[in-house]
């Protein structure tokens, strides 16, 4: 069974950044980033990786690549050299 249904007709690339908390105080490559927590925006401990997924009409998302940015990285940090 092929994993990407119908790619050679339409594929869909989604590139999202995100922060995922981390906790303890030597954790390398952790930065401080803005999150929504209940409504409220707060300063979180965490890291930030950036996520690349493909997908067609007929198939469900798939993981296609993944990079970890250093520290407090903006969305856009190497979201076009991801998809080279």
């Amino acid at each position: 069974m092929p994993l990407l249904p119908g790619a050679g007709e339409q594929v869909f690339v989604d590139v999202d950044s995100l922060l995922r908390r981390v906790y303890g105080h030597a954790k390398q490559g952790a930065g401080f980033g803005h999150a929504k927590v209940g409504g409220y925006r707060v300063r979180l401990r965490g890291l930030s990786p950036l996520i690349a997924t493909i997908s067609t009409p007929a198939a469900a998302p798939v993981v296609a690549a993944t990079r970890l940015r250093s520290g407090n990285a903006a969305s856009a940090r190497a979201a076009a050299s991801l998809g080279r």
